[in-house]
């Protein structure tokens, strides 16, 4: 056991048994249930704090929940029997260690003093209860998050750097608090004098689900587990998928992951979408991205969550296409199943969501047949704030010119920005209170 040979006739097993399943099964059931004498702990990890004898060994053990500290065991030479019987006391088996390595604690002696070399533990400060928290301050009593900040500062106080241990709910303050603004973050740990998590150890609760393009799994698992944590109704599981398309600055960044440097900021999309990139351009080559695809789910009850992002140049109907119906599978595969989608009016989402239809969107009321299952339909959707500002816009460059882009019309009047301006003029001049206050010039 542990490269060391025992003996185990100190326990009363025999040398020699009849080969038999019973025996053989007894056998193991005794060999499974020894524990290893583990010696007396010291407090102190240095063994010159131990009074020196002859009749003892102190051994370095690893420790098993922290790989960069060690405990100091003090083992006897020769009485020690190395093993613990089968149907020891629980108080042996949760401090492993035989009788004669507990009767070593004579041989201790404390630091620079010659009755007793070592140092006491220090009484570690009771953690305050969130209740008597909040009947101290009633104030505070509906607010969760300021109670378990307020717990951790009083536990946290008296404890070196390494031990401090914050709950969830201060994990979750801090994050908000962070991602909105580092350097704000930064400036209430310091200038306020709260003992707050560093931005190193947020980081990590940041990134536990790693956000590579594409649709992921563990974030996929994630959505589920938290929508279960909010005991979302069924009906809220249904919903629909918002794409928003952003722009972004084009950079290079490397990322150092495993002892390995990759590079990030290139278009990535799909497999689909590369090989007809081949196809189009007669070559393989790498773009730097601009724009970003995101994909959110929407639940009916108001469950939001971000899924799948798109590094792209811009994208194209067929992309849509392809990202859009698995985001459908693989939602559905947790639980969660799609009947609309919004998006923006843009050309290539408008050509996205005709590649549905057979003839004009209007016409069937903007409803097409659900691909995953044909006994429903799928209603698509286009953001109504994108069209009152592709109105306005055109309303902007709308004017008798030569240099006109567009003229905008309805029932064959044009609608131009003099009317406009004309309106605002005959308003300032002929009411004494405005009647359309909010046009401006």
């Amino acid at each position: 056991m542990g490269s060391t040979e025992f003996d185990v006739t100190q326990l009363g097993c025999p040398v020699q048994i009849p080969l038999t399943r019973a025996n053989v099964l007894a056998f193991i059931h005794t060999v499974c249930n020894i524990l290893p004498c583990h010696g007396t702990p010291l407090n102190d990890k240095s063994s010159g704090n131990v009074s020196p004898n002859t009749s003892y060994t102190v051994e370095i053990w690893a420790n098993s929940t922290d790989e960069n500290s060690t405990n100091n065991y003090v083992r006897s030479k020769k009485n020690c029997i190395r093993l613990l019987a089968a149907k020891c006391s629980s108080n042996f088996r949760a401090a492993p260690r035989c009788h004669t390595c507990l009767n070593l604690s004579k041989y201790l002696t404390k630091a620079h003093s010659p009755t007793s070399n070592i140092t006491k533990e220090a009484v570690q400060p009771r953690k305050p209860d969130i209740d008597s928290l909040s009947l101290k301050h009633p104030e505070l009593a509906d607010n969760i998050k300021l109670l378990s900040l307020l717990q951790s500062q009083i536990s946290n106080s008296s404890v070196a750097i390494t031990q401090r241990r914050y709950d969830t709910q201060v994990i979750s303050l801090c994050l908000q608090i962070m991602t909105r603004s580092r350097h704000a973050y930064q400036d209430l740990k310091e200038a306020s004098g709260l003992i707050l998590p560093s931005i190193r150890l947020l980081t990590m609760y940041k990134n536990i689900v790693e956000q590579d393009p594409g649709i992921q799994e563990k974030a996929l698992l994630w959505m589920k587990c938290e929508a279960d944590r909010l005991d979302i109704p069924d009906f809220g599981h249904g919903g629909g998928i918002i794409l928003d398309e952003m722009a972004i600055q084009k950079d290079l960044i490397f990322e150092k992951k495993g002892g390995f440097q990759k590079l990030i900021g290139f278009v990535n999309i799909s497999p689909e979408h590369v090989a007809t990139d081949i196809l189009m351009k007669g070559k393989s080559q790498q773009t730097l991205a601009e724009h970003v695809q995101q994909l959110i789910f929407l639940g009916d009850s108001g469950f939001r969550w971000p899924f799948a992002h798109y590094p792209c140049s811009h994208m194209d109907a067929y992309d849509t296409y392809t990202i859009f119906w698995e985001a459908v599978c693989k939602l559905q595969r947790y639980g969660f199943w799609v009947h609309y989608c919004c998006m923006d009016g843009g050309s290539q989402n408008r050509s996205f969501m005709k590649m549905h239809f057979l003839q004009n969107p209007r016409i069937e009321r903007f409803l097409s047949t659900h691909i995953l299952d044909p006994m429903r339909t799928l209603a698509w959707i286009m953001d109504i704030k994108h069209g009152f500002k592709k109105i306005r816009n055109g309303v902007l460059v709308s004017y008798n010119g030569v240099q006109s882009i567009k003229k905008l019309a309805l029932d064959d009047k044009l609608i131009l920005w003099s009317h406009w301006k004309a309106a605002y003029n005959w308003d300032v001049n002929e009411n004494p209170m405005r009647m359309h206050y909010k046009l401006k010039v």
